[in-house]
């Protein structure tokens, strides 16, 4: 079987057949159990998930109503158990395109301490690859569901990070200009990604350009959120201007990993 959920919801069986599953709330069950595969999650969190805060939340017959929709599916009828409070997934290695990409970007973290950043550049990509848009769209807006994709969605942001810092010690700064001038116009308040900048343009000989792209980014946190850009940000600027040899690609391309920040 194969279970996706990194983008909407898709199940396949054993036959590669596709299974419909068109009700919203056993949609949201079957993404709340995968989210805990081989585990067991209690009635009471499923029913927080499902239901959130409403007024008259359906008791647990409801639950088990739905818990039987999911079951008619002979595909997952003898994956989902009852077990003691609650109820449990059983999911394979391999069928599931979130442990897929746990694992990729723990692979790629693994390699990167040994130094191997082609390795992990393509570790990286391969887990990145597994998220399709729109991102998440089948959680319903109860907290825990939101509370859920948000970690998910960090998770990603956290992956994508550490690729684009892998991609500036290979080198490839004039590459991802354009990328991370769209990514700091979509979200203008991320320090990161306006540090990310900042190195892509001072590597690429454009240092007038790093100078000004510190300058949008203090003008937007300032007016915005009323304080100064934090610590990294500020720092890398005075890096910049003093030249500190650490920040130009020929420090990174002789081997050295350790001016600026790379994940470990």
């Amino acid at each position: 079987m194969k279970f996706n959920i990194l983008g909407h919801l898709e199940v396949f069986g054993d036959d590669a057949a596709k299974l419909e599953i068109r009700q919203a709330r056993q949609r949201a069950l079957l993404i709340m159990m995968l989210l805990h595969a081989n585990e067991v999650v209690s009635i009471g969190r499923l029913a927080d998930a499902l239901w959130g805060e409403e007024r008259s939340v359906p008791g647990e017959g409801a639950l088990r109503t739905h818990v039987w929709a999911l079951r008619r599916f002979q595909a997952l009828g003898g994956r989902l158990c009852t077990a003691e409070g609650g109820y449990r997934l059983d999911i394979l290695p391999g069928e599931l395109d979130l442990a897929e990409f746990r694992d990729y970007a723990g692979q790629s973290r693994q390699v990167l301490r040994t130094g191997n950043l082609s390795s992990s550049e393509a570790l990286l990509r391969q887990a990145l690859r597994l998220w399709r848009e729109p991102w998440l769209p089948d959680m319903p807006a109860t907290a825990v569901m939101e509370v859920a994709a948000r970690r998910l969605l960090d998770e990603r942001q956290d992956a994508q990070e550490m690729l684009t810092e892998v991609r500036l010690a290979l080198g490839q700064h004039a590459e991802l200009i354009p990328e991370l001038r769209a990514n700091v116009a979509a979200d203008p308040m991320h320090e990161r990604l306006w540090e990310h900048l900042m190195l892509a343009l001072h590597r690429a000989g454009r240092t007038a350009e790093a100078l000004a792209a510190y300058q949008r980014a203090r003008a937007s946190i300032t007016e915005n959120l009323g304080i100064e850009p934090g610590h990294g940000l500020q720092l890398l600027h005075r890096r910049i201007l003093d030249g500190d040899p650490a920040l130009v690609p020929e420090a990174v391309r002789s081997g050295s990993t350790a001016g600026y920040g790379l994940m470990s």
